[in-house]
């Protein structure tokens, strides 16, 4: 090309690059704009011109003229997924454009020449822009103009949603969408030579070529996905083309030449990716029994390409076989997975996929499938026949949901799988390939769910994997420590005892809470288990350190993040009342300062004085250490007891706010404290004011208590040992814990009156004209039985 119209060129290129952003950017909306609709009829002028002359002899001015199609293609496409509205003028001329543009191909394919790969992406790429927009349909489009007074959007039929409506509806006549449906099946789903070059040449780049997500850039995934939008809207003017299309091409005789194979496969694309709209119209089942099956053990080497898209149509109707037909679809399957050529194998792991992923999949079902499957799916990971990582990560996907369906019966294959697993980590802990460590992590986790049973024979594989992507100093932590606090929590919840390499990895989940608090929802769990698991040999190697997060963090919480707060401190508490409370005696200080400032909100205040009700309940002395600590630090420890009434002043003002366990736990910490009060009420004007009311508030819950207890269908009290067998072990543990609690197994009247009876013990005539101030009415009920309430 000579140099000044080179310059002209790279003037016109630039300049339809800046009209595209100032139209875009620059005008909210050009309808009333006629000099920017001129400038668009003329572009689309100019636009066929070029196509025009793209269809002329190569020459000097050929690359120019290619470039200038992209340009003004895009131009017309970005401003209509800008701006659908303004766009509506310019609509039905674009439409007849660009379905002129897809046809092309097959004048291209006639006269041997190469298309504009790009320009015929673009063009299915207007059409389903087109297609997809919200604005171009009355049904959907309610935000244009008022409603009715029934609610029916009253759209005006001049508007330019109602335009953009009756310009599609007089294009896409049923005549049209089919051959626009024929168009894209015979010309744009038939494998390509390039296609099929690279199928032999580089298996692993065509499965990603030709996977959904890239039909932006991709010819044929872009046909796929256009068809099937079509056929969302249009099935009912696109199916009788597709029946007769696939009808035809039944009848071919299976030494067909390759065109017609291609043609073949062509058509069973447009079988599975119309799946949804042809199941009333195609009997799939009886096709697949009477014709596929015989063309899936067709041995020519041609017929590759018809039983790949046999198998992924299997995978699309999946849902749609009855059980009857599923052990001869697994047989089917499993033998193409271990098919030598790597594209067959690998489109069947994604129907195998489908079919185990199924409502209707069941282990017994699959079990004579189970072994052939783990055996070549472990050797497609490490046996290195597959080398991207896109690769390894899509069977790694099709094990994680296997491990999810098959369950405990994965366990004859546990060893294999996590050699597998183990060198898949190795291979890539030097390429840094993140993706595939996190997959393995997870197909970990699943692992150690699916077989539901003690991990400790695997701790040689689990426990590096969780040190390593859990510890803040590692290079891949930041992506690789949610899913391995995630195999942290899973590997918890089955260990029965406290293995010391378990032990000696919690310094993790220090160093995790000392940079911040993004990860509270799993460590916090951790933490639990930890408890459950661990007892006193956790307490004592790592007590301290957990108390000292757990403090460090308080405060910079929010509501939902208070409430998970709680779990583990609640678990302490209940586990080792005594130890427990001198070991977190400094959190308990900050929960008692929050409650006494007021500031917080409602419910983090509920959540603080479970806490401390917990207390209470479990260790009454230990509780008063924390007001006698409290006093010490204002300077004022002769002050406790004043403290300690203006607690239990908030305390009761919120019992209300509580729910029914929660207000159980309340009044059985009040009961417990009785004796006190009552001593103390002596020396402390507050108290003995306080005494009446928390006897008024213990009765008032009295009822509540008893109802729930009688209405819980649930009767952790009454659960023997056996029934916890089969539960995993911090499942079993938490359900101990449970029928122990004092909440589930003491009865508030019997426990008041006990408390009631020992307070006058220690306190006599005060208690007695203490109580002389309570309703009497309350103090009825306080001593009738609860058969006779």
């Amino acid at each position: 090309m000579p140099q000044d119209i080179r310059i002209v060129a790279d003037i016109v290129t630039l300049c339809l690059k800046i009209f595209r952003r100032i139209i875009i950017h620059g005008f909210p909306s050009f309808v009333h704009q006629p000099d920017l609709l001129t400038f668009f009829a003329s572009a689309l002028e100019r636009l066929q011109h070029l196509c025009t002359a793209h269809e002329l002899p190569r020459s000097q001015f050929s690359a120019y003229i290619e470039q200038s199609i992209i340009l003004y293609q895009k131009l017309f496409i970005k401003v209509q997924s800008a701006q659908p509205i303004s766009f509506v003028p310019m609509l039905q001329a674009c439409m007849y454009f660009f379905h002129n543009q897809i046809k092309s191909l097959a004048r291209y394919k006639q006269q041997g020449r190469q298309p504009l790969e790009r320009a015929l992406i673009q063009s299915m790429l207007f059409f389903k822009n087109v297609l997809q927009c919200q604005h171009y349909k009355p049904d959907t489009d309610d935000s244009l103009t008022p409603s009715t007074p029934y609610g029916t959007p009253a759209i005006p039929l001049d508007s330019p949603t109602m335009q953009a409506a009756q310009t599609l509806k007089a294009f896409f006549t049923p005549e049209v969408v089919g051959d626009f449906a024929q168009t894209l099946i015979l010309n744009y789903l038939v494998l390509t030579p390039a296609e099929m070059s690279e199928w032999d040449s580089d298996p692993e780049e065509f499965m990603q070529r030709m996977g959904a997500e890239s039909w932006k850039d991709n010819r044929r995934p872009c046909a796929e996905a256009l068809f099937s939008i079509l056929m969302q809207n249009f099935s009912s003017s696109i199916t009788p083309s597709v029946v007769a299309l696939l009808g035809q091409i039944l009848q071919q005789e299976r030494g067909a030449d390759p065109h017609l194979i291609l043609v073949k496969e062509a058509c069973y694309t447009s079988l599975g990716l119309g799946y949804h709209d042809l199941y009333d119209a195609v009997d799939l089942p009886s096709l697949m029994s009477n014709v596929l099956v015989k063309e899936m053990q067709n041995p020519d080497p041609r017929y590759k390409f018809v039983r790949r898209r046999i198998a992924w149509v299997i995978g699309c109707w999946v849902a749609n076989f009855p059980n009857t037909m599923r052990h001869g679809l697994y047989q089917i399957v499993v033998a193409l997975v271990q098919d030598q050529d790597l594209v067959l194998a690998l489109t069947a792991i994604d129907t195998l996929k489908a079919l185990v992923d199924d409502v209707n999949f069941t282990a017994k079902g699959f079990a004579e499938f189970l072994s052939p499957t783990m055996a070549v799916t472990m050797q497609l990971l490490v046996g290195g026949r597959v080398h991207e990582a896109d690769t390894k990560l899509r069977i790694l996907t099709f094990v994680h949901v296997l491990l999810e369906q098959v369950g405990p019966d994965i366990r004859p294959y546990t060893t294999t799988l996590l050699l597998a697993l183990g060198e898949l980590w190795k291979a890539n802990a030097s390429q840094n390939h993140d993706m595939i460590k996190s997959s393995v992590l997870r197909t970990l986790t699943q692992l150690v769910g699916a077989l539901a049973s003690d991990p400790s024979e695997f701790y040689h594989v689990l426990l590096p994997a969780v040190q390593y992507s859990t510890d803040p100093a590692s290079p891949d932590a930041a992506y690789l420590m949610e899913d391995g606090l995630g195999l942290w929590s899973r590997v918890l919840q089955y260990a029965p005892s406290p293995h010391q390499g378990l032990l000696d990895i919690y310094p993790n989940i220090t160093r995790i809470m000392q940079g911040s608090v993004e990860h509270l929802d799993q460590v916090l769990p951790i933490m639990d288990g930890y408890l459950m698991m661990g007892h006193q040999v956790f307490l004592a190697q790592h007590g301290q350190a957990m108390a000292d997060t757990l403090y460090r963090i308080m405060g910079d919480l929010s509501p939902k993040g208070t409430l998970m707060f709680v779990k583990p401190i609640e678990t302490l508490l209940q586990m080792f009342p005594q130890q427990g409370t001198q070991l977190i005696m400094q959190v308990l200080l900050k929960i008692l300062a929050v409650i006494m400032a007021k500031t917080e909100q409602e419910r983090v205040t509920v959540c603080y004085l479970g806490v401390l009700a917990r207390v209470a309940l479990e260790n009454a002395e230990g509780f008063l250490d924390v007001f006698r600590i409290a006093a010490r630090m204002q300077n004022t420890p002769d002050a406790f007891l004043d403290l300690l009434a203006l607690f239990i002043d908030i305390w009761l003002e919120k019992i209300d706010n509580m729910t029914s366990l929660q207000r159980k736990l309340s009044a059985l910490a009040m009961c417990n404290l009785l004796p006190g009060v009552a001593v103390s009420s002596v020396s402390c004007v507050g108290l003995a004011r306080m005494l009446p009311l928390l006897v008024t508030t213990i009765v008032g819950v009295i009822p509540d208590a008893e109802e729930s207890r009688s209405e819980s269908s649930l009767g952790y009290e009454d659960l023997e040992l056996e029934e916890l067998v089969g539960r995993s072990s911090a499942e079993s543990q938490m359900r101990n814990l449970i029928v122990k609690d004092p909440v589930n197994k003491r009865d508030l009247r019997e426990f008041l009156s006990t408390r009631v009876r020992d307070a006058e013990a220690l306190a006599g005539p005060r208690l007695q004209q203490l109580m002389a101030t309570v309703d009497p009415i309350i103090l009825r009920t306080l001593h009738e039985p609860p058969a006779k309430r």
